[in-house]
């Protein structure tokens, strides 16, 4: 019982860490705008960074190992931010 209560813990204390992030993120994407980086560009910058934080986390937090599907999905990623941006 008292490991169910400590995963428990660790997951609302990732849970804060994420919307910490994602708050950073949407408050990135105004400022940029309100610079005057075009809406189309500035969402998907962002977001890529959300695909590269969900990466580090994958392998650092969860040991999640890389398949080729996996590498094929993150690359496919890249992608198509970089030809939403052109």
């Amino acid at each position: 019982m008292k490991h169910v209560e400590l995963a428990q813990g660790k997951a609302v204390i990732y849970s804060m860490i994420a919307g910490i992030i994602i708050g950073v993120i949407n408050i990135a994407i105004f400022y940029m705008y309100r610079a005057g980086a075009p809406i189309s560009v500035a969402l998907p910058v962002t977001r890529i960074g959300v695909v590269v934080l969900a990466i580090i986390a994958g392998f650092v937090i969860f040991s999640e190992t890389l398949s080729p599907t996996k590498m094929v999905g993150i690359a496919l990623s890249f992608l198509s931010i970089f030809l939403m941006t052109r």
